[in-house]
């Protein structure tokens, strides 16, 4: 039985990582299936949902085919044993050394142990399953908790260095990150440009600690990011990813989410009132409290990044990290939420992922990247145009498209 217990484990296991994938994508793909419509991909969706389930069907196929021949097998076993126990049986009764009455004893003995090993076929079942189940689960658990990686260290300001820093995504080869030199003092302004694919949005990642394994040294606030918490090092950046994320829900639960419980009205009235979304609160229905289904629908694109921005801002960090946050504001809005963002953030580092000409030009310093990851050069608007041709054409590209 233990071989084929094994092999009902692994089928479990692979059942579990197929349904948990197909999951996951159904999942995904629901959330957004109007690009779908607008892409005319139901077709293909609906191709690749059903790979998935015959792939399901046949690796539970497989579980029920071994599951019916170890149930099977056992039953066949057991029949030929009592069938044996019969025969012997009969020869000394034939001989007799046995009497009839105690044949019929040890019939009725095998035929009550037969019950007892149809539970056990079932049993062993099920254990399979609990075991792939647990295989799973143990995976899980065994992951180490982000708060226990490292010890908690003080943290006076805001600045930011790196020194010979390389990375690349668990899988991959060539690296993202490439020996990448940095030192960007507190309170300055530092607008990161480069071609897709450069390691723009990664090295914001290494910044708020969702990855641990890079090569060279990352130091805030003149401490090594290695010996900061998690916790500390996104209590002290604020950061506004590129997804237009509201969380469903009401408005000021999404204002009020996470640290920013702790924020006072007043704060929120301010970043509000800065950001020019008081009129946009008032419209609602129920103003603040107005619930909002699943990615703010109800919103438009450039109201939810706005919001994102507030969110972000009214927490009161050292550090703030912007990732194309004007990309779905018109020029006059996007003018407007620049400069609020300049009064909010006065004094605080601010690293800004730029697609815009103008937030280039208001930087104090500009971080140049190459494709492959590594610092092609850094300096002001006024020197990077006169030293270096790929921020020329990069200059000249962002004014085409303005």
């Amino acid at each position: 039985m233990i071989p084929i217990n094994k092999k009902l484990e692994n089928y479990y296991v692979r059942h579990q990582e197929m349904t948990g994938n197909l999951t996951g994508k159904l999942s995904h793909k629901f959330s957004h299936f109007r690009l779908i419509k607008t892409l005319k991909g139901e077709q293909q969706e609906i191709e690749e949902a059903e790979q998935g389930f015959r792939r399901l069907f046949h690796n539970f196929r497989k579980i029920l085919l071994l599951s019916s021949f170890q149930s099977a097998m056992m039953n066949s076993l057991a029949m030929i044993f009592m069938l044996i126990i019969i025969l012997v049986a009969g020869l000394n009764v034939q001989n007799g050394s046995m009497t009839i009455s105690s044949l019929m004893a040890f019939v009725l003995y095998i035929l009550q142990l037969l019950e007892p090993i149809s539970e056990l076929i079932k049993i062993l079942d099920d254990l399979a399953e609990v075991n792939g189940v647990a295989k799973r689960t143990k995976q899980l658990l065994s992951k180490s908790d982000e708060q226990e990686l490292c010890h908690v260290a003080p943290v006076q300001e805001g600045s930011i260095s790196l020194k010979d820093v390389s990375f690349s995504y668990p899988g991959q080869k060539d690296p993202v990150l490439k020996n990448l030199w940095l030192d960007i003092p507190t309170g300055q302004n530092v607008a990161i440009i480069g071609p897709s694919g450069a390691g723009k949005t990664t090295l914001f990642s290494l910044l708020m600690k969702f990855y641990h394994h890079y090569n060279g040294s990352i130091r805030i606030g003149g401490q090594e990011l290695r010996a900061l918490s998690p916790m500390q090092v996104r209590q002290m950046i604020c950061y506004v990813p590129q997804e237009n994320t509201l969380f469903h829900g009401s408005l000021r639960d999404n204002l009020f989410y996470g640290k920013n419980k702790a924020v006072s009205e007043e704060r929120l009235y301010e970043v509000l009132e800065e950001l020019d979304l008081v009129e946009v609160v008032e419209q609602l229905p129920n103003g603040l409290d107005t619930v909002l289904s699943d990615s703010g629908h109800g919103l438009s694109e450039g109201q939810k990044q706005r919001f994102n921005i507030a969110r972000a801002l009214m927490s009161n960090g050292e550090i703030y990290l912007m990732d194309e946050v004007t990309a779905n504001l018109d020029l006059v809005t996007e003018q407007t939420i620049v400069q609020a963002i300049d009064r909010l953030t006065v004094g605080k580092t601010r690293l800004t992922i730029a697609h815009r000409i103008s937030t280039v030009q208001q930087a104090d310093s500009i971080l140049v990247l190459n494709e492959d990851g590594s610092l092609d050069d850094q300096g002001s608007h006024s020197e990077l145009l006169m030293r270096n041709s790929q921020y020329q054409q990069y200059v000249s590209e962002l004014k085409k498209v303005s």
